[in-house]
């Protein structure tokens, strides 16, 4: 059996009902700086969840789990502030979710009642920080995610670990009367961490990359 996935023929359809409420902030300080933050609670019931369950390490098929609960908070703060002609942005998210298996189907292992779906960390977040001047820009990314069973039964033993993973970026804008030209550079995963987010698929380490986009404005002549 190759790598890929695998049809299920007795599939069924999901239904779910699901709410959210959401809260959001701004502010303008006297010193210019501007403040914003909001969450987001919510809550969804799942019949017929469909997740898609390992066969071996390199196959992968679609099943029903009989009825999952999916609830968590979603948090953002951001703050802008301009100073000396900078332009500075810093922001932080976290995200706490609990996506809980209810029940399982006639054939299905009891002892994943009450435990969270695999491949589904409770704990992630995020912090960016950027500094804008004219047609220059620098921007640092930091992400969190937190441990992931990679069964059922949610043994602490084949999950997998949290990490983290810092990636830079430094970008410029050039701009003529008929050209706009994006250049921008980066180091994605800056500390060279080893980290996985399925088993067996490890990620890259640090790695560089270039971009150039340019666009061009036509203008035809009358």
């Amino acid at each position: 059996m190759g790598a890929g996935g695998i049809g299920n023929a007795d599939l069924q359809p999901e239904i779910s009902w699901s709410n959210e409420a959401s809260l959001k902030f701004e502010r303008q300080a006297e010193n210019r700086s501007l403040y914003s933050a909001s969450i987001t609670v919510f809550r969804s019931l799942v019949d017929n969840w469909i997740l898609w369950t390992p066969v071996n390490q390199s196959v992968w098929t679609p099943e029903n789990v009989k009825q999952v609960s999916n609830s968590g908070i979603e948090t953002e703060f951001a703050h802008d502030r301009k100073i000396n002609g900078v332009t500075i942005h810093s922001g932080i998210t976290y995200n706490y979710i609990r996506s809980i298996n209810r029940e399982v189907s006639t054939d299905g292992n009891v002892r994943e009642i009450g435990k969270q779906l695999f491949y589904t960390p409770m704990h992630e977040g995020s912090l960016i920080l950027s500094a804008t001047k004219r047609k220059y820009s620098w921007t640092m990314v930091y992400n969190y995610t937190g441990l992931q069973y990679t069964d059922g039964e949610n043994s602490r033993l084949f999950a997998l670990p949290s990490y983290q993973v810092v990636s830079t970026y430094l970008s410029a804008k050039f701009t003529t009367d008929r050209l706009i030209t994006r250049v921008k550079i980066g180091v994605d995963n800056l500390f060279n961490t080893n980290y996985e987010n399925r088993r067996g698929y490890p990620l890259y380490g640090r790695n560089y990359s270039l971009g150039i986009n340019i666009k061009y404005n036509y203008k035809r002549n009358e």
